[in-house]
C-alpha cells in the first residue's frame, strides 16, 4: 500500500493501525510544542508570548475572515499551541460552521486526534471533507488518507486518488507523493509509473525525503537491470527480462 505522508513528510507503513495514523500521519507530529496541520510558527517565547512573525498572515484578508473571526482564529492557534485543545475546538468548530475551511480542517484534525474533542473519526473525516470541498489542500490529502485506508467510513480508493491528485495539482508537495504511489501501484486507477516518478520528482524537489528514497530505489533497479549479462535474462538471451 502506498505509505501516506502529510506535514514534514512523517510516513505512514502500510500495516499502521488507525492509532498509528493518529499519532503519527496527519499532525505532522514532533516533540512540544506541537504543529498544526498546514501550520508551523516558531513556539511564543514563554517568558513574554510575543507573537512570531508568522502570526503577522493571521490577519482577515490572508484567512478570508472578518476582523473578529480572524481574531477567534488567531487566538484558537494559540490556544493549540499552549494546549488550550478545548478552547481551540470551541473557536474552530464555531468558525467551520460558518463555512471556514481552513478552520474546517483544522477542527477535523482535533476530532483526528482526540485533541479538545472525543476522539471521532467519522466526523473528522465529514469536517475534512466540507474543508477539501472548500479548496483547503491539507483537508483533501488528509480526506483522501482516510478514504484509502477506510477510516471513518468506506475504502475508497478511486475517490482518495482524486483528492489526491486535487492535491498535488495545487502544490502540495505530500499529496504529490501520495498520488505517485496510487499511480505506480495501481490503486484508484490504471498504473501509470511514467507519471508516478513525475509526481515523485516534484515532491522530492519539494523536500519530501520518502519521495528521494523512491526516485533513488528506482535509480539502483534500474542500474541492477542494465548490468545484467543475457545468461541473467531469459532464456533468448535478451539481457534485463525477467
Amino acid at each position: 500500500m502506498a505509505t501516506i505522508v502529510i506535514l514534514l513528510a512523517l510516513l505512514l507503513s502500510p500495516a499502521a493501525s488507525a492509532g498509528d495514523l493518529t499519532q503519527r500521519l496527519l499532525a505532522g507530529e514532533e516533540p512540544p510544542p506541537p504543529q498544526i496541520p498546514g501550520e508551523s510558527p516558531p513556539s511564543p517565547p514563554a517568558e513574554t508570548r510575543e507573537r512570531p512573525a508568522v502570526w503577522r498572515d493571521f490577519t482577515p484578508e490572508t484567512l478570508g475572515l472578518s476582523p473578529q473571526q480572524a481574531r477567534w482564529y488567531q487566538t484558537a492557534v494559540e490556544a493549540y499551541f499552549f494546549r488550550d485543545y478545548p478552547l481551540a475546538a470551541r473557536l474552530w468548530h464555531r468558525l467551520a460552521e460558518q463555512g471556514h475551511p481552513r478552520s474546517q480542517g483544522r477542527l477535523a484534525w482535533l476530532y483526528h486526534s482526540g485533541r479538545g474533542v472525543k476522539k471521532d473519526l467519522a466526523e473528522a473525516r465529514w469536517w475534512y471533507r466540507q474543508a477539501a470541498r472548500g479548496g483547503d489542500v491539507v483537508a483533501q490529502n488528509n480526506l483522501a488518507a482516510l478514504l484509502e485506508h477506510g477510516l471513518g467510513g468506506p475504502r475508497n480508493e478511486a475517490e482518495a486518488r482524486a483528492w489526491y491528485r486535487r492535491a498535488a495539482e495545487a502544490g502540495y508537495p505530500p499529496a504529490q507523493f501520495n498520488l505517485g504511489d496510487m499511480l505506480a501501484e495501481g490503486r484508484g486507477g490504471p498504473a501509470d509509473p511514467a507519471e508516478a516518478r513525475q509526481w515523485w520528482r516534484r515532491a522530492a524537489s519539494a523536500g519530501i525525503q520518502a519521495a528521494k528514497r523512491r526516485l533513488a530505489s528506482l535509480r539502483r533497479e534500474g542500474a541492477t537491470q542494465s548490468s545484467r549479462s543475457p545468461l541473467e535474462g531469459d532464456p533468448a538471451g535478451s539481457p534485463g527480462t525477467r
